[in-house]
């Protein structure tokens, strides 16, 4: 620990490139430095090895093998230097006070020129002066008190999420993260320099991560605070909501509508008349009872089990933090001082401000022990049912009291509102968890939240932008907010399809809800359109409003493409890799991709280009240095780093947008015809190959697809690679589908490949282990051991016979 005037500091070194420091005005700081429950205390290495001395000018100064840490002499201050990658002077953090008396941390932006993450925070475009999609010239300030919070937005709410995790960037790769581990509320002004991050409190800490790019920050990051959990296959379909199903009829029409027209769907999201609605302003309110309204949904077990069994049908249920005074639930509740509380010794708070759901109180989830209750007396029987994932509301929280008493932080005697607030979802999600662990241990979590805290991924959390408007400002809003989501750990983010409030509709309702599911195919997971719908007055499922052909092909390619995006959930469980980050994020060098959230990468191999316009047919598309794809038309383009106009958007009748492969690309795809992704569904079936001078390869990664085996190994990773021998006529493109690694309950021990080879030039012979493979004439005729091509060359179509998947093929 290091004193400078009335501050003080405290290092710690975590690995070579982690850096602990806390800066305050507190009296007595304790050490080790505490950490809030986003981090995981596990990533601290003891043996880490650094030296620690005086500089030539006198200063404290620590050194690991890849950063060097100076303390001013003079000030609260600490400066970073990166001695490994980028060999200069990072930034220089200092400690002072605000006007309120509070602590502020100043950082020299030194040569950063942007910064992104930081959470969730929807601004309207239409206000953006000229300002970048990153946070430079901006504040990234909540307008609620203590943080996290729902803001009304363009006609509709969107929700503002604290992830203090921020990623400042300059020439090149050079660049760094800082997370700032906060209980509290934290304001951040990049208006001007230094650059300003203020809290109410007098002490702030975090985490410097430095190394040598933008990949390896975010990792480092996701290894501080957890990767995400593989979500289940199912989530990775359709899931069609609305506010809110009556009864199981209501429910019934859209799933048969929905299927005789040829849409694949996997489940159906359910909202709080699941257990019987609400009666605002009454203690009397069914909310907090999470239970079966029997009358409206009778016999739900066996209805459950119906749906599964005869239509792959799963079901989320709506839950919230809320319990009506009048229901034995809160009696229980408060007797079990399961509730917050006026003060340690007082009753339960009593929450009547803005009361549409009803009066009463709100569950203590920094209580273990509620936690647990909880999860036994309510959650239990749902999941026992088959529920498959929980639909956490209303988690900012949206209404408390602020004098309230919380179990809270007993190592700190922290027990107010104001440390609940912002980890009270965080909290929630974990006793959901932890109720897994203990009564469902072979049973994936899934959450869909409104709120949430840092490492709440590791918890199998998916986040939604709120109760968005319907309108296309807010639908640009929400895909910016993706960029800075998808860096802050969050790959599993979405939006109220159509948006959630149709009074704020701003054009073409049609044309509206056809984009943004469009881009939501393409982008969300799970793929869920939703809106207020108590009149029963207006549509939501995809069959029933926007352009049905077009949601339809947008949704089949989603479904085509969910054995790629199944392998990218892994990967990103396994080493922290993105599903849907910036181009920036695999082309950092580029600075022209820095300033551009509406195009997005879907792994390292794809990437697509949002539209939200009522008038646009056409759009430009900057495609990075390099060979890439169109996906649909399967035309090479070779770029050095330029802008080309896609389009028609609109092509033989259908909206369909940008979507490219990179050079060298495997892209696994499955039955273009399935209709679900549950149980011995979702495979890959066919190989897209993306023909590269230097060849490519892919990780196939497959599992049972919703036990949690394959957090004990149980998957099948399969490595497919090609590359090409030779040159003119004595050319030839080898394929390697490896054998099949490591095995799952349900795996296919056969599977005959189709490949679809995208070159144009032409093939003489097709050979498979060194059998000829027998050339069909029309390509409808293919069967197992034959291939196709047109005489003038264009792709190649080869459907292998079927083989063992434990050798190379």
């Amino acid at each position: 620990m290091f004193h400078r005037s009335n501050y003080f500091i405290q290092l710690e070194v975590w690995q070579s490139d982690l850096v602990h420091f806390k800066i305050g005005s507190s009296s007595n700081p304790k050490a080790p430095i505490w950490v809030t429950p986003s981090v995981l205390k596990e990533r601290r290495n003891p043996s880490v090895v650094f030296t620690r001395y005086l500089n030539s000018k006198g200063e404290e100064t620590i050194e690991t093998d890849q950063l060097l840490v100076t303390l001013s002499n003079d000030q609260a201050c600490i400066d970073f230097q990166e001695k490994k990658f980028h060999f200069r002077p990072l930034t220089r953090i200092c400690g002072r006070k605000d006007s309120s008396a509070s602590l502020q941390v100043t950082m020299d932006s030194m040569n950063m020129k942007q910064v992104y993450g930081l959470g969730q925070q929807l601004d309207d475009p239409r206000s953006d002066g000229g300002l970048g999609d990153d946070w430079i010239g901006r504040r990234r300030e909540s307008p609620g008190h203590f943080g996290n919070f729902m803001k009304s937005f363009i006609g509709g709410a969107a929700g503002d999420t604290q992830i203090p995790i921020m990623y400042a960037m300059g020439e090149g790769i050079l660049g760094y993260g800082i997370y700032f581990d906060s209980l509290t509320k934290l304001s951040f002004d990049f208006q001007s320099q230094p650059w300003k991050v203020s809290t109410n409190s007098q002490d702030l800490n975090g985490f410097f991560i430095s190394g040598p790019d933008l990949k390896d920050w975010r990792s480092d990051y996701l290894e501080l605070t957890g990767k995400p959990l593989v979500p289940p296959r199912k989530m990775f379909g359709l899931w069609v909501s609305e506010y809110g199903y009556d009864n199981w009829q209501e429910l019934e029409s859209k799933l048969n509508s929905l299927k005789a027209k040829g849409f694949p769907i996997d489940g159906f999201v359910m909202d709080l008349q699941w257990f019987g609605g609400i009666r605002g302003n009454t203690d009397n309110t069914p909310m907090g009872k999470l239970e079966w309204d029997e009358n409206q949904f009778p016999q739900p077990a066996r209805k459950i089990a119906e749906l599964e069994r005869d239509h792959q049908i799963g079901l989320i249920l709506i839950e919230e933090s809320y319990v009506g005074k009048a229901l034995d639930e809160h009696r229980e509740l408060s007797s079990r001082q399961f509730l917050a509380k006026d003060c340690v010794n007082c009753g339960p708070t009593y929450i009547d401000t803005n009361p549409w759901w009803g009066k009463g109180g709100m569950i203590d989830w920094s209580n273990p022990m509620a936690r647990s209750y909880w999860a036994e007396n309510k959650r239990k029987s749902l999941v026992d049912m088959g529920v498959m994932g929980h639909w956490t509301d209303l988690g900012e929280p949206e209404m408390y009291q602020p004098w309230s008493w919380y179990y809270g932080w007993p190592e700190l005697n922290l027990n107010s509102h104001a440390s609940i607030h912002n980890y009270f979802s965080f909290l929630w999600h974990q006793g959901i968890v932890e109720g897994y662990a203990k009564f469902h241990t072979q049973r994936r979590p899934f959450i869909l939240s409104r709120s949430s805290a840092p490492g709440s991924q590791r918890l199998g959390v998916g986040m939604w932008s709120a109760d968005i408007g319907t309108n296309m400002p807010s639908l640009a809003a929400h895909l910016r907010a993706q960029m800075h989501m998808s860096l802050s750990g969050f790959d599993y983010y979405g939006s109220d399809i159509g948006g959630f409030h149709r009074g704020s509709l701003d054009g073409d309702l049609n044309m509206l809800y056809t984009q943004w599911f469009a881009n939501s195919a393409l982008l969300d997971v799970p793929v869920r359109p939703h809106v207020e719908n108590t009149c029963n007055c207006k549509e939501t499922a995809p069959d029933r409003i926007g352009h049905e052909a077009s949601n339809l092909a947008n949704l089949k390619l989603r479904y085509q493409l969910s054995p790629y995006y199944y392998s990218l959930a892994h990967a990103a469980y396994e080493n922290g890799e993105p599903l849907f980050p910036p181009l920036f994020y695999y082309f950092q060098k580029d600075l022209r991709t820095r300033s551009m959230a509406h195009q997005k990468m879907i792994g390292p191999f794809m990437m697509m280009g949002i539209m939200a316009s009522y008038t646009q047919n056409f759009r430009q598309v900057y495609l990075p240095e390099g060979s890439w794809y169109d996906y649909y038309t399967n035309r090479r383009i070779t770029s050095n780093g330029e802008w080309i106009t896609f389009g028609p958007l609109w092509k033989n009748g259908i909206f369909h947008l940008p979507l490219y492969v990179r050079e060298g690309a495997v892209i696994p795809v499955m039955d273009e015809n399935l209709r679900h992704l549950g149980k011995g569904s979702g495979l890959a079936a066919k190989l897209k190959i993306y023909p590269s001078p230097s060849g490519g390869k892919f990780l196939l990664r497959e599992d049972d697809g919703e036990s949690t085996a394959y957090m004990k190994g149980a998957v099948r990773r399969t490595e497919i690679s090609h590359r090409p021998i030779g040159s003119g006529h004595n050319k030839v493109y080898d394929i390697l589908i490896g054998a099949g690694l490591g095995t799952y309950l349900g795996a296919p021990a056969q599977r005959a490949w189709k490949l679809d080879i995208l070159s144009d030039e032409p093939i003489e012979s097709v050979a498979w282990n060194g059998h000829i493979l027998a050339r069909i004439v029309e390509k409808s005729a293919l069967t197992k051991g034959s291939w196709h091509q047109e005489q003038k060359g264009g792709p190649v179509s080869i459907w292998l016979p079927e083989v063992e998947e434990n050798i190379d093929k």
